[in-house]
């Protein structure tokens, strides 16, 4: 986090970091299906405001899990990731695989 020094709302510099608070609510619907639901809450720290120009902001994500055998694991994901300067809303969508090894 505290690796580079970025300038503030006041004009010096100053570290750019955060706090981060999670929360992961977990849900087995069926044998093969799994549901998260992971809010994350952050905090600036120092004269910094986040994307929305608040020292605060929420990642809400929500994933869902499948595992089709003892090997794979496909997941997708979407997360609301606050709005930017502009008041627009960000969205992120992943999807992905895992791979587990005996």
């Amino acid at each position: 986090h505290m690796t580079h020094k970025d300038r503030d709302y006041n004009g010096y510099m100053d570290y750019n970091d955060s706090h981060q608070f999670d929360l992961y609510l977990n849900y087995q619907a069926t044998e093969k299906l799994w549901l998260q639901f992971n809010p994350e809450f952050f905090v600036n720290t120092n004269d910094f405001n986040a994307s929305n120009g608040q020292k605060t902001h929420w990642e809400p994500s929500i994933v869902a899990r499948y595992r089709v055998d003892k090997h794979w694991l496909p997941y997708a994901e979407v997360a609301w990731l606050d709005q930017d300067q502009n008041h627009d809303d960000q969205v992120r969508f992943r999807l992905g695989i895992r791979y587990y090894f005996d």
